[in-house]
């Protein structure tokens, strides 16, 4: 019985996928209460500049230029967890794909 090795990794490559991103979801995309580390956690959470304005009329504790600096910090924060959340799996298979493709250069022409 011949084993399936590229049947078998893509397996495993597809398990290991759904685990990381239900893990990844899961703590990066729950509820996350503000901490004494968060430098901004008494401002509101606009994030364009026009909430921002909108929220200082409303509230006069409310600075705009604080406000839009970390609406535009956030955002960034978003596409950082955006990207941890995503690029680990597509690493992982392109990295698999090219020992794939390195191992099959050392087969023989007999073999199939």
């Amino acid at each position: 019985m011949a084993v399936r090795w590229t049947v078998g990794a893509l397996r495993a490559w597809v398990v290991f996928t759904l685990i990381w991103l239900s893990v990844a979801g899961w703590i990066n995309y729950g509820p996350q209460p503000p901490g004494p580390w968060d430098l901004f956690s008494d401002l509101p959470f606009p994030r364009t500049e026009s909430a921002c304005r909108e929220a200082a009329a409303k509230d006069a504790a409310v600075v705009v230029r604080k406000c839009i600096e970390n609406a535009r910090i956030q955002s960034w924060h978003d596409g950082e967890r955006m990207a941890w959340t995503v690029a680990p799996p597509i690493i992982l298979l392109v990295v698999g794909l090219l020992v794939g493709w390195v191992a099959a250069g050392f087969r023989s022409s007999t073999e199939t």
